[in-house]
């Protein structure tokens, strides 16, 4: 893996998915790269931010009007430097208001601010993912560059990038590809 050196904003949306966060921002600090994390109100109710800077050894962001960033521009001061910004989970909220264009937090603002490509890790129940208002933003979403990753459904919940599964063992199979796409993605990136 290349992710040494690669700076990377990982975007947390809120659903049951992201404690997986946790263990793919340990694992790409530990192969090198620099991950910040930005991360919605919702996923604080899953994750803690206080955990997520424990393992990235960075200040996490949270609100759009933050006082610690200068003139009140996070959506675009905390994106600006990134080769990637990578949204695992991407809950169906978060990909709705980004299909729309909508922009009413420091997450789905900055990504609509970005100057750097977007990796999307959809994260929800079946459901949620076969209907058809998500199918049509996932097919905005496409059209507008999206780097969507493989998404498949398998028994009641979907295998991408990261999975929402019953069993912690297997936190780490579904990690190791979202480390080896972010490697691919920004090493695409780079060559663009």
């Amino acid at each position: 893996m290349t992710l040494k050196g690669r700076r990377l904003l990982l975007g947390i949306t809120g659903g049951v998915a992201a404690y997986k966060a946790a263990a793919l921002a340990r694992l790409l600090v530990k192969a090198g790269a620099d991950v910040r994390v930005v991360m919605t109100e919702a996923a604080t109710r899953f994750v803690t931010p206080v955990t997520m800077q424990a393992l990235t050894g960075q200040a996490v962001w949270t609100d759009l009007w933050d006082p610690r960033v200068p003139d009140s521009m996070g959506h675009i001061e905390l994106s600006r430097d990134r080769d990637l910004i990578a949204v695992a989970p991407a809950s169906g909220n978060f990909l709705g208001k980004l299909a729309g264009g909508l922009a009413d937090d420091l997450l789905t603002t900055l990504c609509l601010a970005r100057r750097c490509p977007l990796m999307a890790a959809p994260a929800m129940n079946v459901e949620m993912w076969e209907n058809p208002a998500m199918q049509r933003n996932l097919h905005t979403l496409r059209g507008d560059g999206l780097l969507a990753r493989c998404i498949q459904h398998e028994a009641d919940h979907l295998n991408g990038i990261l999975f929402i599964d019953r069993m912690d063992k297997k936190v780490r199979a579904a990690v190791d590809p979202a480390v080896r796409a972010l490697a691919k993605a920004t090493r695409d990136a780079a060559k663009a």
